[in-house]
């Protein structure tokens, strides 16, 4: 059996490489917390579940329920932003993934 709580601690942000972060939210009921590379900003989730387990939890059902659906998730997301006014607080030249 695979344990569900194995991570992989990233070491270099996956986008410029830096190897500097900020904590920026750590959550003791499931051990998760999120970093902000001090270079590109980017903010991501460190330590990450290991991919075996991603893997098993995201079988080929999920995706295809994934693609069915990815047009309502798009909105529901763009609505969300849109509700708590999320990219009016961004800078103008920043970013969203």
């Amino acid at each position: 059996m695979i344990n569900e709580f194995k991570t992989n601690i990233i070491k270099k942000c996956p986008v410029c490489t830096n190897n500097n972060f900020k904590k920026i939210f750590k959550n003791n009921w499931n051990k998760s917390s999120f970093v902000k590379c001090k270079k590109c900003y980017l903010i991501f989730k460190n330590p990450q579940e290991s991919f075996l387990n991603t893997a098993r939890r995201y079988n080929i059902d999920y995706f295809n329920y994934e693609l069915e659906n990815q047009y309502n998730f798009f909105n529901l997301v763009k609505k969300s932003l849109n509700d708590f006014n999320i990219l009016d607080l961004l800078p103008k030249d920043a970013n969203v993934l």
